[in-house]
């Protein structure tokens, strides 16, 4: 099929013309996709090893004994992520573990046992944690009150700096322009063009102007929040305690979806002791009672404390324990205003039963946080990451226990891991918020994996006085959405992009839903499969773009990465492109809200056409293709070299040749071929240079 257009029509109008437009079918029943048994989980076993308060090094296989279902397990693989300092010169590359190695912080702020005026400077003291973790550390962000439980403002994350906006607009939502992010991964921007500085502790801006009304703004917000009385009698307390239990057990379900090291930072008062422990001593009343024999008037809750808010805070713990979550208590009642210190229990005894029984910590009369917490960061700066496959594990969700031994290793050293792990559930039974925290785990892993096979193509193209406009085609493998589907009469997808630049912050994300009828593009699908055309728009810089395509009636899903760079000065040098055979794909678009009324931007000789994500080239032999730049005119100073997946290079020949060459708007395109030779049957990556722009790549598949 031919089109006759012209290039300066927008965008929208051409890919009216190519692509095919799919309405939105409502939700039906769907299928579980999961059998009684599955034989190809594999636990990952985050493990610690000190001796004195330091990180034990240099440790093997044959140093750990990894016991499940009371045997020994073979270990598949150990791997060790080293966190601290190098041990001479500077390190080349900032160290990014693998997910389950990783650790995760929650700053839980605790409205319901704590004063606001507390609560707020606070504030300073979760952004003292922030500054002192490493690069790879993931943070969230939550809060708890007696109406709405545990819920979290912001997901685990890499980006500093919605952290920041997270905890100055704690208790101000309407400071910042919110975003509708399902992940919660990215929350907005400052009303100005970025999030607010953080005036530093002790400096003008602190104690008044623009941070003091912030905090004022926000004391006043969360006494809003906080809606019980001040003086409430035993019975009313004991009830806030069972709420509190029952939220930590929720958030411990929702933490254990969540792989890694996990840390609660849970800034609080506490409650009064006395509700779980009894006062310690007898009233008057209490002892005239117990001498006379009237052992009815003994009040025995007052006495020995409440057994059933006992029972509730053990069940609280167990639950955290069994997540991995390790509680750092931070008692923050220091931090209150001197007049507002009345009338409040010392929950300090609750605070560090909670921490201690986690295995955490308690802090108190501290000046920064993250010098006082500086000998849990540095103890768990080594993480040893072990693997095994159990066999034949049942897919119900229940808890397996699970016991690692130090064998061989330094005498008094001290081990630490997970006690345990929840097998698989079908992911019907699962949670929306474990739904949540496992996808944007996806997006922030550094690896491609899943069921369903995709590649995206991302080429950045300059846009005069404005931000780049950056084409997502997202090719989806036809006969692996078809396995992935939970639902045989409808295909139903999450997808989920998020642009990362190289310090993990987040500068633009989409997630749109795709729904279709399988019984009118089932066979389509399955003879080829699903490309999906999206954008972001990114400033100068490099970025990371992470792809989550998720089934919604299964939960299987596929993730992918494309690297992205945008030039300073407009220039640009898009990877070479080989135009897709018409009706190759079944094509689907983003939403008309998120389109961006700009050139189409893949023409050659005049007409459109979609690039290829993951170009076919043979092992030897020649190859049509396009290449476009922008900011050059000299298409014959393009070179092309190939590399395998990890950047090393190939032994084989990639010859570029241009044999036509035309200005279209502000870019040059040309025409040619690219010969290869000498290519063994893979994926490889084949990247495009030319001076002064730099280099581009994609990945291509060699038969």
């Amino acid at each position: 099929m031919a089109f006759k257009v012209f290039s300066h029509l927008p965008l929208r109008v051409l890919l009216s013309l190519l692509v095919l437009s799919l309405a939105a079918i409502p939700v039906s029943a769907q299928r579980d996709r999961f059998s009684d048994t599955t034989d190809v989980v594999v636990v990952e076993v985050p493990i610690t090893v000190t001796k004195d308060g330091q990180p034990v090094r240099g440790l093997t296989e044959a140093n750990f004994e990894i016991k499940f279902d009371g045997k020994v397990q073979q270990i598949r693989s150990l791997e060790m992520i080293d966190l601290g300092p190098p041990a001479s010169g500077p390190i080349d590359e900032p160290v990014t573990p693998p997910i389950p190695a990783r650790r995760h912080f929650l700053v839980l702020f605790d409205l319901a046992n704590s004063d606001p005026t507390a609560i707020v400077r606070a504030r300073e003291a979760g952004r003292d944690l922030v500054r002192s973790l490493h690069p790879s550390d993931l943070v969230g962000v939550g809060l708890y009150d007696n109406v709405q439980g545990i819920r979290f403002l912001l997901s685990f994350t890499t980006d500093r700096r919605q952290v920041d906006v997270a905890l100055e607009s704690l208790g101000v939502p309407g400071l910042f322009n919110p975003v509708a992010d399902p992940l919660q991964l990215f929350l907005g921007e400052g009303t100005g063009a970025q999030a607010p500085q953080v005036a530093p502790p002790g400096s003008e801006e602190a104690g008044g102007g623009r941070a003091g009304n912030l905090d004022a703004l926000a004391s006043e917000q969360i006494r809003n929040l906080v809606t019980a009385a001040a003086q409430l009698d035993r019975f009313e307390s004991g009830k806030r305690v069972e709420r509190l239990a029952d939220s930590f057990q929720a958030m411990a379900q929702n933490l254990a979806a969540v792989e890694g090291q996990k840390y609660v930072v849970y800034m609080s008062e506490g409650f009064d002791s006395s509700l779980l422990l009894g006062e310690g001593t007898d009233s008057l009343a209490t002892t005239a009672a117990i001498e006379s024999g009237e052992i009815w008037n003994v009040d025995a809750q007052q006495r020995y404390g409440d057994t059933s808010l006992q029972n509730d805070l053990e069940r609280m713990l167990e639950s955290l324990r069994r997540a991995g979550a390790v509680v750092q208590s931070v008692d923050i009642g220091g931090l209150r205003a001197p007049n507002d210190a009345g009338g409040r229990p010392d929950g300090k005894d609750v605070l560090n039963s909670i921490a201690q029984d986690t295995g955490g910590e308690l802090y108190d009369d501290f000046n920064d946080l993250g010098d006082a917490m500086g000998m849990m960061l540095d103890a768990t700066s080594v993480t040893y990451l072990a693997t095994f496959q159990p066999r034949a594990l049942p897919v119900d969700g229940k808890y397996r226990r699970l016991k690692v031994k130090l064998k061989d290793g330094p005498r008094g050293a001290k081990l630490s891991h997970r006690s345990g792990f929840y097998s698989p559930k079908p992911f019907a039974e699962t949670g929306g918020v474990e739904k949540q925290l496992s996808s944007a785990q996806l997006i922030l892993d550094e690896q491609d994996s899943g069921l369903i096979d995709l590649d995206v193509l991302a080429p950045s193209i300059p846009v005069a006085g404005q931000k780049a406009y950056v084409p997502l085609l997202i090719e989806m493998d036809g006969p692996s959405l078809m396995q992935a589907t939970g639902n045989k009469q409808q295909l139903q997808l999450q997808l989920f992009t998020y642009a990362f630049d190289q310090e993990g912050r987040i500068h633009d994300f989409f997630t749109e839903a795709v729904a279709m009828d399988l019984s009118q593009v089932g066979q389509a699908l399955q003879s080829g499969g699903l490309k999906y055309w999206a954008h972001v728009d990114l400033e100068p810089g490099d970025y990371r773009v992470r792809v989550l395509v998720r089934d919604l009636g299964s939960g299987e899903y596929g993730v992918r990465s494309a690297h992205v760079t945008v030039a300073a000065n407009g220039s640009a040098l898009l990877p070479v492109m080989v135009a897709d055979a018409p009706g190759a794909w079944v094509m689907a678009r983003e939403s008309a809200s998120r389109q961006r009324d700009v050139p189409f931007p893949f023409l050659s000789g005049g007409q459109p056409f979609i690039p290829a994500a993951k170009p076919v080239l043979p092992k030897s032999g020649k190859t049509d293709v396009i290449v476009q730049m922008y900011g050059l005119d000299d298409a014959s100073s393009v070179s092309a070299h190939v590399r395998d997946l990890d950047g090393n290079p190939v032994n084989a020949e990639a010859e570029l040749k241009v044999a036509r060459m035309e200005s279209v708007g502000a870019s040059t395109i040309g025409q040619g071929t690219l010969k290869t030779k000498g290519l063994d049957q893979g994926v490889y990556e084949l990247v495009l240079t030319a001076p002064g722009a730099g280099e581009s790549r994609i990945q291509v598949e060699v038969q």
